[in-house]
């Protein structure tokens, strides 16, 4: 466990140009959104709201972003739109107050629903259909606002429960929708009614104070409270307390924290809660809750300032935490920062590769056609058609065959990878290719760089070839390897084209861009080699379509 600056790629630049105020963090797969009050994140111009990519450790602006802080974002669960909630009375550019919203496809900002609503707590439901601000509800399919209750109520923060039921909310007064309750209270999302957290054992309901941050266990079954409060439920617990949805008792967390945590957060397999301050008797910034042991302790290293917003990746492997501090765990890093909790393993060398590279029917790629570049579906691309490369210019098509494949339930190299838009946000659509397929990226990490060369050490041995882990200036990472995939675990029958481009060296193959990414061809020794090895007695149903007739072809 180690602390890391977010150091920009391009710039070397470290970190934000200030930390005094805010810093909402939200994380959806590789993109970790940062809002605050800063105009340079890692030297990059943007106004109050920035994206961080973890592949690239680059940073970019969302568009003209806001005119003033930002308190509060809130990610869509397919990623594809972010919430956020401030002091801003424009939003890139337009006259957009305090709540608004950022669409990661058109790259734009508008209004969330007709603007008739606004605060800072928000939440998306789990289809993505609804999105909640305060008491209310706007339905994006109806385009309609509907009341959460009977009467308002002003929230710092919302938070769904895992399985989209109910709404949890934090706030500073004492009652919301209609219904009394201190501080924090409850939405049955089914029936639309509120219900305050009252204790079973005191019949005390609530916190003494403010709630600014909720987490809930990925279970469902406990709901963390940070905030402005010594009480909960009538229970001493300072600044942080647990409610059991069970047996609807409060409880402190040990001794509890030493003030208010702006931020918590909880590590995907319910073992460790994170807060933004340290604990209670301690001088800390940060610390950690042992769910499992129910103990409190401290970071490897801690910040020398305040800490004001925390976020979990979704494989837990990694915390980002922003505030008004220059160092963390005694190395520079400029008002945020990431810390590793753990370091996910890369898998073990897999076999050599079997059906070796290849894309899902239906993947658009890149070419040219009538004098323009236009993205085809594979399908339809055929011999001598124009295929667009990333150094080599355009290269005719000499092969594209198609295969039928037998997707399994088991982990293999050999089954389909998706990559998401959510993951990669130049893909026009979700990208879907063999585990042995790679992409293609400036930069991969050096455990990354380590397992392709051996995985190619090992291929090249056995066959005595020399591929190289670079197609151009650009890396290799097969998508077995890459995390922004997740592998296609089905029991499915799946139509997939293997395609070579014209090259002089048919060892050799080409970056080609296919669903808005650069990714990699195949080289046509490779794709006769296994063309050769499993068709011996002509099973195998393996279709040239580049050829005009669009006949069984056989390769020598």
């Amino acid at each position: 466990m180690e602390w890391a600056a977010l150091i920009d790629s391009t710039t070397g630049i470290n970190g934000l140009n200030t930390g005094a105020e805010g810093y909402p963090i939200a994380i959806h797969g590789t993109k970790v959104y940062v809002g605050g009050l800063f105009t340079t994140p890692g030297g990059i111009p943007a106004n109050n709201i920035a994206v961080w990519d973890i592949n690239t450790k680059k940073w970019s602006a969302l568009g003209d972003g806001l005119n003033q802080l930002c308190r509060t974002i809130v990610i869509s669960p397919d990623g594809l739109n972010v919430y956020v909630g401030g002091d801003f009375s424009q939003a890139g550019g337009q006259a957009i107050n305090t709540t608004a919203v950022w669409n990661v496809s058109s790259q734009t900002w508008s209004k969330v629903g007709n603007g008739t609503h606004l605060g800072l707590g928000l939440a998306v439901s789990l289809d993505n259909t609804k999105v909640y601000v305060n008491s209310w509800v706007w339905n994006i399919t109806t385009s309609t606002w509907s009341p959460l209750g009977t009467g308002a109520g002003s929230t710092n923060v919302l938070k769904l429960s895992p399985d989209g039921t109910k709404l949890y909310a934090g706030f500073p007064g004492t009652s919301i929708g209609g219904t009394p309750a201190n501080r924090i209270a409850v939405c049955n999302l089914a029936t639309l009614t509120w219900s305050a957290l009252t204790d079973s054992s005191t019949s005390v309901n609530g916190t003494s104070g403010s709630v600014l941050s909720i987490a809930v266990s990925p279970d469902g079954q406990n709901v963390y409270a940070s905030g402005f409060f010594l009480t909960a439920g009538g229970i001493t617990v300072y600044f942080i307390a647990k409610w059991n949805t069970t047996t609807s008792r409060w409880s402190a967390l040990g001794s509890g924290l030493r003030t208010n945590a702006y931020s918590i957060a909880i590590t995907p397999d319910n073992t460790n809660l994170y807060a933004s301050t340290g604990v209670f008797g301690s001088l800390l910034n940060s610390s950690v809750w042992n769910i499992n042991t129910s103990t409190w302790s401290s970071l490897n290293g801690d910040t020398n300032g305040q800490i004001l917003g925390l976020a979990i990746t979704s494989d837990g492997s990694s915390l980002y935490a922003g505030g008004d501090f220059t160092l963390a765990g005694g190395i520079t890093a400029n008002y945020i920062a990431q810390y590793i909790i753990e370091i996910p393993p890369i898998p073990p060398t897999p076999p050599i590769p079997e059906p070796v590279i290849c894309f899902k029917e239906g993947t658009k790629i890149l070419c040219r056609l009538n004098g323009a570049d236009v993205y085809i579906p594979i399908q339809y691309i055929e011999e001598d058609m124009l295929v667009k490369t990333y150094k080599h210019g355009y290269k005719k098509c000499k092969i594209n065959m198609k295969e039928q494949i037998k997707n399994t339930e088991d982990h293999s190299i050999n089954n389909l990878y998706r990559l998401s838009r959510t993951n990669n946000s130049q893909l026009f659509e979700d990208l879907y290719i063999t585990g042995s397929h790679s992409m293609l990226y400036d930069n991969i990490s050096e455990k990354e760089e380590d397992a392709m060369n051996n995985l190619l050490e090992t291929y090249n041995n056995k066959f005595d070839i020399k591929i190289r882990n670079k197609i151009d200036d650009k890396y290799k990472l097969i998508a077995y390897y890459d995390r922004t995939f997740v592998e296609v675990r089905q029991n499915i029958n799946v139509s997939i084209y293997h395609l070579v481009l014209e090259n002089e060296n048919k060892y050799t193959n080409y970056g080609i861009y296919a669903n808005g990414v650069l990714t990699e061809t195949i080289d046509e020794i490779s794709l006769l080699r296994f063309y050769n090895k499993n068709n011996k007695n002509n099973t195998i149903k393996i279709v040239n379509v580049s050829k005009k007739k669009h006949k069984q072809t056989h390769f020598k």
